[in-house]
């Protein structure tokens, strides 16, 4: 080591006399400066902050994220899914639960009954409807390892966002007897989802605001919700 006029530095890790895995080993440390083996002065503990420049070393699960692509098959950046699968909800009398993509390797598509009490529904609006429901179609999901953002009411991303998709607003809406149709969490449906689209006047948008009197919300009528996709 070479003391110049009583400074000195030493370059733990790669390139550095030091291996760093050698030393952060995540033991305490503590430091000292020791003169012709004489130790002068008291010892200082290291904390996080030398510790800090292995982040980008960090293994395992506790950093990961997933999202689910609704419609479509393909990860953001051409990854390969986690899974794909078909959109799916519960159902009870109490309506519908939130939606999620069923694993088609295990559920397959045996012991499945068909049923006409439910359909995917979607915010896009036409000369007298507020929305369209699925009469037919086979709907795809993907759930891919990574993090996105939905914006719904807009299909374009914010700036220093990169689109995976746009489309529309959507949900699976439940209808079980003796009860109202009802929807699930919603999510933005691709565009690319083929399926035969029926105008419908009982599906809406709504927003909390309160403009005048009593009224509670403000609801889209003849008008589209459209959605955009976002990492």
């Amino acid at each position: 080591m070479v003391v110049d006029d009583g400074y000195f530095s030493v370059l733990l890790g790669p390139g550095g006399s030091v291996p760093l895995d050698q030393v952060l080993t995540g033991a305490s440390l503590w430091l000292s400066v020791t003169v012709d083996s004489n130790e002068l002065g008291q010892r200082t503990r290291l904390v996080s902050v030398p510790y800090a420049v292995r982040a980008g070393n960090v293994t395992g699960t506790a950093t990961r994220g997933t999202y689910t692509a609704w419609g479509s098959t393909a990860c953001a950046g051409g990854e390969t899914p986690l899974w794909t699968g078909t959109p799916a909800a519960t159902a009870g009398p109490g309506g519908g639960g939130g939606a999620f993509c069923m694993d088609d390797a295990n559920a397959g598509s045996s012991g499945w009954i068909a049923w006409d009490e439910a359909f995917m529904t979607r915010q896009r609006g036409a000369s007298g409807y507020r929305s369209q429901y699925s009469q037919s179609g086979d709907f795809q999901c993907a759930v891919c390892e990574g993090q996105t953002l939905t914006r719904h009411g807009h299909d374009a991303c914010p700036n220093g966002w990169t689109k995976l998709y746009d489309g529309y607003t959507a949900s699976i809406m439940v209808h079980w007897a003796g009860s109202e149709w009802n929807g699930g969490d919603t999510f933005c449906l691709d565009d690319s989802a083929s399926a035969a689209w029926t105008n419908w006047t009982s599906g809406e948008a709504m927003v909390v605001r309160t403009r005048s009197g009593s009224n509670r919300v403000e609801y889209l009528n003849d008008r589209s919700v459209r959605c955009a996709v976002c990492y």
